[in-house]
């Protein structure tokens, strides 16, 4: 598996991810500005642009933080 490092501002979050979760991201902000994305998120290439299927939170508290690249697996 190759992980590709990606501007968060390149990806799209699928539309039942901002559906299901809520914007509360405090834990995860704080837990990502000490340690990083550990886990990667996953995104699709269905598309003309990459759409994230998992790790919405994630992505979104990178854009937060100002965080240049994010991990991600297709």
């Amino acid at each position: 598996m190759k992980i590709d490092f990606i501007n968060p501002f390149h990806l799209t979050v699928h539309s039942e991810l901002l559906r299901i979760y809520s914007d509360n991201n405090l834990d995860l902000q704080d837990d990502i500005k000490k340690n990083r994305i550990i886990v990667p998120l996953i995104a699709s290439t269905r598309t003309s642009r990459p759409i994230v299927v998992s790790g919405n939170r994630r992505l979104q508290a990178a854009i937060v933080l100002g965080i240049e690249t994010v991990p991600v697996v297709y």
